[in-house]
């Protein structure tokens, strides 16, 4: 008998066992499935909300107070919130009881529950709770606004609330709850009014500029450039035989063609840059326009989109002052970071194309000024230069950073022309000093150059009119993309250093 006993005991233990083993298997293998599938993952323990709990006696009544925490500390203007649960433990069928709430930082906002009536008293609020019947807990739910301490106490700067359950007309037990408090809206605030005072104030006219003409420009090259034509062919590669309906008889007709792309023709005597016809090409568009840049044209997506996030964060950052502005903002980011996709990609194509347009017009410059050097030798000297050929000229480097009206002026210098280089000193900016030697260039003086020296002139030139245009659209995006992408840069940063709170 006692065998047969332990058997069925073993028996037993044994069901009990592969009834858990299965489900506790299954539930790893489904995590395991879902951290390899990339599945959203947990909290991290830091922000998981844990319950703290008090307990409370008076009388045979019995409480339980519980608060949620996360290891942060809470908004200052924010609400929290504490859970009473209120027993009977009496032997007798029903009783009442009374919370007295009390806080000497936070505000009482609202204690809700049912069958409870509510009173001030004392600077607090006392709440009773009519026949609590037993074995039907009652549950009391209060919500406090926290506030910031004017001096931090020697509990730091906590909000405290008192919690007291008692019956009618006695003492009872207390308990006190405490809430860490921290001013991260008010910290996220006041960056947020920097830069609606810095970067963001620029918005409206870094957007009204990319959208408007230069009018002081002529919308037609002064310098065009001179690369020629190259005109791409076609090659048929295969022939069938075909039907024709015109000649009534069958034909041979091209159904392949091959196209065969010619290399750039360049203007004899310029070395050859791989990027030279992309620059002009790119640039072309903006001397039609006028410095007006087409993909952002209110039709377009990209041009769309930057004003509708234009407009949002101008919305954003004239906001006030409120307990919730942490709340959704880095989803705010995230949004437009998304719809700012095809900006910031414009940005980067035209900061390149500046870049290159740069470095053309240095070497442009270059050798203008070399080929002017050259020819007042040949001058000086009939039998040619004699390092031409053999020994490079010891020409001074051009640096990308000097600017453009620097490399203008070295061009107006090798002329010889002291009130054409004085003109061109005198100009305001790279275009102005591009119409000074535009005029010189149609003059008799300029036409009394050698070919030479008149044909790198007009090749630097033409360089430095491609960048001086791309450059100018290169400094409306820097600026839109200042105001826009910038200021929202410096907002996230703001919001992760301030925004560290619970709410």
């Amino acid at each position: 008998m006692r065998a047969l006993i332990l058997r069925l005991v073993t028996f037993l233990a044994l069901s009990a066992w592969l009834a858990v083993v299965p489900a506790d298997a299954s539930a790893q293998t489904q995590k395991a499935s879902r951290a390899e599938a990339g599945a959203p993952t947990v909290v991290q323990p830091e922000q998981v909300a844990r319950p703290e709990r008090h307990t409370l006696s008076s009388d045979g009544i019995d409480g339980t107070v519980t608060v949620l925490r996360t290891g942060q500390p809470f908004p200052v203007g924010g609400s929290a919130f504490a859970q009473i649960k209120v027993s009977n433990e009496t032997k007798r069928k029903s009783v009442d009881a009374e919370l007295v709430l009390k806080s000497e930082t936070a505000a009482i906002l609202n204690v809700s529950g049912s069958r409870l009536n509510v009173r001030e008293e004392g600077g607090g609020r006392v709440a009773r709770l009519k026949q609590i019947r037993k074995g039907k807990p009652r549950t009391v739910i209060v919500e406090v606004k926290l506030q910031e301490p004017e001096t931090p106490g020697e509990n730091g700067r906590q909000n405290r609330l008192h919690v007291t359950l008692r019956a009618p007309g006695s003492t009872g037990e207390t308990a006190t709850l405490g809430w860490e408090v921290a001013n991260c809206a008010g910290g996220f605030y006041s960056e947020v009014v920097k830069v609606r005072e810095g970067s963001g104030a620029g918005i409206s006219e870094a957007l009204k500029a990319v959208q408007t003409r230069d009018k002081s420009r002529p919308g037609r090259w002064l310098f065009p450039p001179k690369l020629g034509r190259a005109r791409a062919t076609r090659r048929c590669v295969r022939r069938a035989r075909r039907w024709s309906y015109q000649r009534g008889r069958y034909v041979y007709r091209c159904i392949r063609y091959r196209t065969i792309r010619p290399k750039p023709v360049v203007v004899p005597g310029a070395a050859p840059v791989e990027y030279e016809r992309s620059v002009f090409r790119f640039a072309g568009s903006f001397v039609r326009s006028r410095v007006l840049d087409r993909a952002l044209d209110r039709r377009r997506d990209t041009g769309w989109a930057t004003r509708r996030v234009s407009q949002n964060l101008k919305g954003f950052l004239q906001q006030d002052s409120t307990p919730a502005i942490c709340t959704g903002a880095i989803q705010f980011f995230n949004y437009f970071d998304d719809k700012m996709a095809g900006f910031v990609k414009r940005v980067e194509k035209i900061d390149d194309m500046a870049d290159k347009s740069q470095r053309l017009a240095v070497l442009r410059t270059d050798e203008a000024m070399t080929a002017a050097r050259i020819a007042e030798a040949e001058e000086a000297e009939p039998g040619g230069h004699p390092g031409w050929g053999t020994e490079p000229l010891d020409l001074p480097q051009a640096e990308q950073n000097q600017g453009l009206k620097h490399q203008i002026e070295k061009l107006a210098q090798t002329t010889g022309d002291a009130g054409l280089g004085q003109r061109v000193a005198n100009a305001e900016g790279a275009f102005a000093a591009l119409k000074a030697m535009s005029r010189y260039y149609k003059s008799d003086a300029g036409k009394a150059l050698d070919k030479r020296s008149r044909a790198a002139m007009y090749r630097a030139l033409s360089a430095i009119e491609a960048a001086d245009y791309i450059g100018a659209l290169d400094r409306r995006y820097s600026d839109l993309h200042h105001a826009l992408i910038g200021s929202m840069q410096t907002l996230r940063q703001a919001h992760g250093r301030s925004c560290k709170c619970d709410g």
